[in-house]
């Protein structure tokens, strides 16, 4: 869940740092951080 958080705040940081207003970007960049963190706890499918 740390890291989670940890991803989250680095992608808004970076969008804001860089002017980036690509929300879906940002969104589907933590949506694949999510799912690599689910399989790497859980092992291969």
């Amino acid at each position: 869940m740390l890291q989670f958080i940890m991803g989250f705040t680095t992608g808004i940081y970076v969008a804001q740092n860089y002017n980036i207003p690509k929300i879906i970007d940002v969104a589907n960049y933590i949506k694949d951080k999510i799912t690599e963190y689910e399989i790497n706890k859980n092992g291969p499918p």
